[in-house]
């Protein structure tokens, strides 16, 4: 197994773990990691990029997160999903 490989095993692991908005952060590493034995490394970089404004944006607003309805997800209540 690569250490790529490994490292993607162990950030899973520690995302199975975590609460939000970590997980969004360990989401983020997993698809930087991911992106470097990609045959489409830009998309899995975007998908991090996207990833990690998300952990920022909750981190920097939890009392935005404990109003959140619970038919909209995390992306849609921030001001990335509108």
């Amino acid at each position: 197994m690569t250490p790529v490989r490994e490292a993607m095993i162990s950030v899973s692991r520690m995302r199975d773990k975590a609460k939000k908005p970590e997980t969004y952060r360990l989401n983020a590493l997993w698809w930087r990691l991911h992106s470097m034995e990609s045959k489409d490394p830009e998309t899995c970089r975007l998908f991090s990029r996207n990833m990690y404004k998300l952990y920022k944006y909750m981190k920097a607003r939890p009392e935005l997160y404990q109003a959140k309805p619970k038919n909209k997800t995390d992306f849609q209540w921030s001001q990335y999903g509108s």
